[in-house]
């Protein structure tokens, strides 16, 4: 009997998985960060609100889509077991 093949890390076929779609959305949630982050620092270094605006809208975004996406994977979760 063969031994199944499982794709290396470097390999193309790796990143088209699961893997990939967890890395591009820890990617979004760094870049979200790092425009929360600078958009508060520029408050602090400007003293303009519109910077705190931003940081406030970015963080309701982010944090709207992180809740919808866990409650797509709590749904995943339930409805699974009964297909």
């Amino acid at each position: 009997m063969r031994a199944r093949h499982r794709p290396s890390p470097g390999c193309s076929t790796w990143l088209s998985t699961e893997a990939g779609t967890v890395l591009l959305l820890r990617l979004l949630a760094v870049l979200a960060g790092i425009g929360i982050a600078g958009s508060v620092f520029a408050y602090f270094f400007t003293r303009d609100a519109r910077y705190l605006a931003l940081a406030w809208r970015l963080f309701r975004y982010t944090l709207i889509i992180a809740l919808v996406f866990f409650a797509l994977l709590i749904v995943e979760r339930v409805l699974v077991p009964f297909v």
